[in-house]
């Protein structure tokens, strides 16, 4: 459906409901929406630390676009969080990680 709509900006807002439950056609529409990165403007997803690793590794590239990035895993300990090296938001405005701890070779030093 992406591919023959209007490029018009995207917005990523994952929040679970019931305990932060997704499911795996939740995790693929993440996924697919995030491969249009000159589209997408926003993205926030709250649910659980291990369903995050897919939609983090989907965004391996440039986002123009992209202004506001929220992260939330509902763990209550901290757990690592790696960003892929080609990261790169040129116009990011707005970051929130919650409940994740970065190494200082996380790509955010360089945004």
């Amino acid at each position: 459906m992406l591919a023959h709509s209007p490029p018009l900006p995207l917005i990523i807002d994952h929040s679970g409901v019931d305990g932060h439950d997704i499911t795996a056609e939740d995790e693929e529409r993440i996924t697919l929406a995030l491969q249009h990165r000159e589209r997408v403007r926003r993205i926030r997803v709250d649910m659980p630390a291990p369903n995050l690793q897919r939609p983090i590794l989907a965004i391996d590239d440039g986002f123009p676009m992209l202004e506001y990035l929220v992260l939330v895993s509902p763990d209550k300990h901290p757990i690592g969080l790696v960003l892929p090296e080609m990261f790169r938001a040129p116009n990011l405005r707005h970051l929130l990680l919650l409940n994740f701890a970065f190494s200082i070779g996380s790509p955010l030093r360089y945004l």
